[in-house]
């Protein structure tokens, strides 16, 4: 009887642990895709802050003139540097030949989040602050390029919205506690 006991308690413990062992798992890959969420989510902020940005360096008057190229310089460094992180969420179609001499990160053709950035960043190495004319065309071909990131960010992957919002009731903004829903306050019909 007290061996039948100890089969017994061995057989739930070791069922148990299984359980455990899984259950820890499943919670770590949920962690991590919240961790991946969380970085893609501050990339494309950094974009948009980046464009929009570059677009008000077009459009900005009074300011000392050796303050603009300065300033150029400093926001087509970070989106180079944007673009190249951003290969890693968004990765290039690579059942082409096209770029096959080039490193592997950059074969293939680039997605369209991507080559967005890329067109913004030859926009800022058309900015020429002498030209208001032209610097005006590359204003709004700035603020157009910045509104399609958005609009394409949110069409590449339909459910990276909703996660996102997911994400955003899970992890409320630090040092924002009135960010925390209010379950107290009744809801309308459209809520």
């Amino acid at each position: 009887m007290s061996a039948l006991l100890t089969a017994f308690a061995a057989t739930v413990s070791a069922v148990l642990a299984i359980f455990a062992i899984y259950f820890s798992w499943r919670a770590n890959t949920r962690s991590l895709h919240f961790e991946w969420l969380r970085e893609t989510l501050e990339w494309s902020h950094e974009c948009v802050d980046t464009l929009a940005e570059l677009a008000h360096l077009c459009s900005t008057e009074g300011l000392e003139a050796a303050f603009y190229p300065q300033r150029k310089y400093e926001l087509m460094s970070r989106l180079s540097s944007l673009i190249d992180r951003g290969r890693i969420f968004f990765v290039n179609e690579q059942n082409t030949s096209h770029g096959a001499e080039k490193e592997p990160a950059y074969q293939g053709f680039a997605p369209v989040i991507i080559e967005i950035l890329k067109a913004s960043y030859s926009y800022a190495e058309m900015i020429d602050f002498s030209d208001k004319e032209k610097c005006k065309e590359l204003n709004e071909k700035l603020i157009k390029a910045r509104r399609m990131f958005v609009s394409v960010l949110q069409q590449q992957n339909p459910e990276f919205v909703h996660e996102a919002r997911e994400y955003a009731r899970v992890a409320p903004l630090p040092n924002d506690e009135d960010n925390e829903p209010d379950d107290s306050k009744e809801k309308s019909p459209g809520d």
